[in-house]
């Protein structure tokens, strides 16, 4: 156990900011601050092992994936099922604690395992291939010095 939460629902960092991998930081203040696209009230239907998440939201059922299925069942398993669907940033909200927590949405058909390892090294090098990459101040900087000729 981590805090007050079980491990289970600790997320996995995969390092990969593609779509239905991690929410990064700013598609999540972005998700949050946007007021003309709130989550739309729907409902979890199905999550299977596989990562594929079938929700009904207006009458619609409409199709996703996630690397983190187990997580996102559990946290919707404590919610009823309920959830918010925010299309314009893939996100896709489940209620908790007075709070919720944001699963990114790919596409079922087309997405990319997670990783062994989570990428490192020269911001530059992963963001091509993970969709970009989050660093502290202080690191960038060192990592901008480094970098001097």
């Amino acid at each position: 156990m981590n805090g007050d939460l079980p491990d289970e629902l600790w997320p996995r960092l995969c390092g990969l900011y593609l779509p239905g991998h991690e929410i990064h930081w700013i598609q999540g203040l972005r998700c949050g601050n946007d007021i003309e696209n709130r989550p739309v009230p729907g409902q979890l239907l199905e999550v299977t092992d596989s990562g594929d998440v079938t929700v009904e939201v207006q009458g619609e059922m409409l199709r996703f994936w996630n690397h983190e299925p187990e997580r996102l069942a559990l946290y919707a398993r404590r919610a009823d099922g309920r959830i918010g669907l925010q299309l314009p940033w893939r996100a896709l909200h489940v209620p908790f604690d007075g709070g919720g927590r944001l699963f990114d949405l790919g596409d079922p058909e087309d997405h990319r395992s997670c990783p062994a390892e989570p990428p490192s090294g020269d911001p530059l090098n992963p963001m091509r291939d993970t969709g970009g990459f989050t660093m502290s101040g202080p690191d960038a900087t060192r990592q901008l010095i480094s970098d001097r000729p």
